[in-house]
């Protein structure tokens, strides 16, 4: 106002000077509104201030031709003056909100949080992208970078250079790198680092740029930034846990996770699929193969040769593609701290773009990557693996220490098992690796699936002994927890829960006598019969052992009249259980350094092999004398746990090796031993490759019929038929058919997944066995997955589930700040 009466008192030249100071003033107003205001609350203001500037302008005019008309003049401008000031004290408070990503590839990380503050009248809001370097391997600073370019085109940026904090003083600063100069791959810009950053503003928050399956890192638990900020958002309750310094603690707002948001509404509306993808993924489903930077540090080659095995998995298939997405930061790492590696980073690389093996996913928006993947391939170490899980999207788990090549054809195919039960040419199994019912004709091999039996959580060989009668099959639990009485008829089956099932191996065999079958147990702490009705009993086996140590039962049983014989892997005893009036008696047979798994009888004493100790024993029930034989033939190789299984053949007994080199056949009346001499088309202890790794020889050997034995080569998985009356050898190879193994693997995959060590709420992890990448690739060929239980197992680890963590992180932040004025 001061102003406006100087124009009209002074003489023209200092009138002019005034004036224009006067226009830069409205000028400054209109800048300093476009800064503080929303652009719709600063453009209300424009006709105000256009209406200023022109009463100024003709202001100039009347003072240089016609001074009388200056009070009217005067008046409507100090009006104008007035009604902007009463406009600008009526508008209500705003506050200034500052997010400073550094990398776009990270944005996802504020970007629900800043959604929210847009949408908030009271807010104005900058992204400002901050400048970061990598690092040479001496600490200097390397290759400068700023991404301000590669930001979503809906995010208004504003240059860091243009943006003055000290000047403007945000009410709140997002941050997501919390190491300021403590990283030794990047650093962010040193202005920026978190004691910087504090002096100008009220509220400094730390948002991490990953979520996990429960806890929070331990190596994230103190970071150099944690003194400086006032809040530090956490994805839940649970994840408070994993800090105990209560200072910091203090600072945890467990309101989820922006990076949650982002692939929940990426899901819900998913992006358009880049348009020099769409031609290679076609119809296929894509998986996403995730490579992180931990993997290559820890275990170098054995990582790179992982990428390869992975790669190889894929080629020739047409069902599915690979999205290779490895850690944007992966190469700077490795020529910063891993030099001697990059060069074979860079190789593979380059081979996997030149043989068009996969995609090669390099843009900056990950949850755009998921949002249009089918699965996920990958380190579990890595937080995608989460923002895959919370989709419902499968996802497998790999090992970079797991070496495991990759399975031919033929290899897929072979069957594996440790008991059968025989009717006339067939052998009815449960496969241990595939864990399906299945029956073998031993007249051409073939083998017919009859029923998955897979046991979630029960691992390998949840079941190993069956027991057919009429259409009813009674199948015993190993590594599972109940026994399941199925009906071939109409494939109906009923299972009945053991409350005293261990962990591990319940069960091994089962034995007919009478109207009734009995489980030999191997941990399990008694007998079960079950009669005619099919009620089952429990027979209580009394330890007797001073230490109380559990009692483990070996495999190889022998019935004698009414008594079944079954000696102990963990003593020098052997029990003997009457099958008609159940009475129990334990003998203690030989050196108490010997312990026991196998049992047979020649009609005069029982022959044991060995299970710790090297000699077979002779033992004569009734006087309880016991003799030792260990004078094996030439070139016999073996000092424990010797044999898989012996076999009563009249005049003689075969032992089928289990860590020696060759079978033995002992005469029964000399006890002498000689090597078997079968033309059969390996060595024995050999195996026709790697992947055939069950450690014993032989599954099992046991007799199929009066004159047949059988017995399940390690070798390559195939029946080893020998015929005691021609002396005849057969080699059947165990084999299902190719369109049934991608069924099986399929469905024992489907029953693997589940809570995994390392804070893995749902997922499938590779093991080298089953849980096999080939398995898993046909499992998304064929299977259906359980998307609402995998989403499940995700609940009370991730607070706002349903995409509001943003929204929930803006308002308590905004209220924080509110609370200090």
């Amino acid at each position: 106002m001061e102003g406006l009466d100087y124009i009209k008192a002074a003489d023209l030249q200092n009138a002019r000077v005034v004036l224009e100071d006067c226009l830069y003033v409205v000028d400054a107003v209109r800048d300093s509104l476009s800064s503080q205001l929303t652009k719709e609350q600063a453009e209300t203001y424009r006709p105000i201030l256009i209406q200023m500037e022109e009463s100024l302008h003709q202001l100039w005019e009347q003072k240089q031709h016609n001074e009388r008309a200056l009070p009217d003049l005067l008046k409507q401008i100090t009006w104008q003056v007035q009604n902007l000031q009463q406009h600008i004290e009526q508008e209500p408070l705003h506050y200034e909100i500052v997010f400073l990503p550094y990398k776009a590839s990270m944005w996802d990380a504020m970007e629900s949080v800043w959604r929210a503050a847009e949408k908030d009248p009271s807010c104005i809001c900058r992204v400002i992208p901050i400048p970061y370097y990598d690092r040479n391997p001496d600490g200097s600073l390397a290759q400068f970078y700023y991404e301000g370019d590669l930001f979503p085109e809906e995010v208004t940026i504003t240059h860091y250079l243009e943006y003055n904090l000290a000047e403007h003083r945000p009410d709140i600063i997002y941050i997501s790198n919390p190491y300021d100069g403590h990283n030794f791959i990047t650093t962010v810009y040193p202005p920026y680092y978190s004691h910087e950053l504090k002096s100008y503003t009220d509220l400094l928050v730390y948002i991490p740029y990953f979520f996990t399956g429960g806890s929070f890192p331990e190596a994230q638990l103190n970071l150099p930034s944690y003194q400086h900020v006032d809040y530090i958002i956490v994805q839940s309750e649970q994840a408070m846990n994993s800090f105990t310094d209560p200072v910091i603690r203090a600072k945890l707002l467990p309101l989820g996770s922006p990076k949650a948001d982002q692939i929940l509404r990426y899901e819900a509306s998913p992006p358009p699929i880049p348009h020099e993808w769409k031609e290679r993924i076609g119809s296929r489903k894509v998986v996403f193969y995730n490579t992180s930077i931990s993997s290559l540090l820890e275990f170098g080659e054995k990582a790179l040769s992982k990428i390869l095995y992975t790669m190889q998995g894929f080629a020739g298939r047409d069902d599915l593609v690979l999205l290779w997405r490895p850690h944007p930061l992966s190469k700077s790492t490795l020529q910063s701290m891993r030099p001697e590696l990059a060069e074979t980073y860079t190789k593979i690389e380059t081979m996997f773009l030149e043989k068009n093996l996969g995609i090669l996913d390099t843009t900056p928006n990950v949850e755009a990557s998921i949002a249009i993947s089918d699965a996920y391939i990958g380190e579990g170490s890595s937080s995608i693996v989460h923002m895959f899980g919370i989709t419902g999207k499968p996802t497998f788990i790999t090992y970079a220490n797991i070496e495991v090549p990759l399975l031919l054809e033929e290899e897929k195919r072979a069957a594996q098992f440790v008991d059968f039960f025989a009717e006339e040419d067939k052998l009815w199994f449960v496969d241990g690796l595939y864990q399906a019912l299945c029956q073998i004709d031993l007249r051409d091999g073939r083998i017919t699936v009859v029923e998955h039996m897979v046991e979630r959580g029960a691992g390998l060989y949840p079941f190993v002994s069956v027991y057919k009668a009429g259409d009813q099959l009674i199948i015993s639990p190993f590594n599972a927890k109940q026994i399941v009485q199925y009906h071939l008829g109409d494939r109906s089956r009923a299972n009945y829960r053991l409350d005293n099932a261990r962990e591990r191996h319940n069960f091994d065999e089962i034995i007919s006598y009478g109207n009734q079958i009995f489980l030999k147990p191997v941990t399990y702490p008694g007998i079960l019969s079950m009669n005619s009705n099919g009620l089952f009993t429990e027979h209580p086996i009394p330890c007797n052992k001073s230490d109380e140590t559990e009692m483990k039962w070996g495999k190889g049983t022998c019935l004698v009249g009414e008594t079944l014989f079954i000696p102990c892997m963990t003593s020098n005893q052997v029990l003997a259980f009457n099958l008609s009036t159940f009475n129990m008696t334990i003998h203690t047979v030989g050196s108490d350094t010997y312990t026991y798994f196998g049992i047979e009888y020649d009609g005069e004493a029982f022959w044991i092999i060995p299970y710790e100790g090297k000699s077979l024993i002779k033992w004569n029930e009734a006087t309880g004398e016991t003799r030792e034989y260990s004078a094996y033939p030439e070139g016999f190789e073996g000092n424990n746990h010797l044999f898989s299984g012996l076999v009563y053949c009249g005049d003689y007994l075969l032992a089928f090796p289990r860590t020696a080199n060759m079978i033995i056949k002992i005469n029964t009346a000399t006890g002498q031993m000689s090597k078997v001499e079968w033309e059969l088309p390996y060595t024995e202890g050999s195996r026709q490759s790697a992947l055939y790794d069950y450690p014993n020889h032989y599954f099992f050997a046991k007799r199929v019929s009066d004159r047949k034995i059988a017995a399940l080569s390690a070798y390559n998985n195939s029946l080893v038929v020998y015929d005691i009356v021609t002396d005849e050898v057969v080699v059947i190879p165990c084999r299902f058919e190719n369109n049934d193994v991608s069924s099986l693997a399929g469905h024992a995959i489907e029953l693997s997944f589940g809570k995994e060590e390392g804070g893995l709420p749902y997922c499938c992890a590779e093991d080298g066995k089953l849980k096999r990448m080939e398995f898993f690739l046909d499992y998304l060929s064929v299977s259906q997955h359980d998307r609402l239980e995998q989403k499940q197992a995700y609940e009370g680890i991730l607070n706002h589930l349903d995409g509001t963590a943003g929204f929930h992180i803006h308002q308590a932040c905004l209220k924080r700040r509110v609370g200090k004025e």
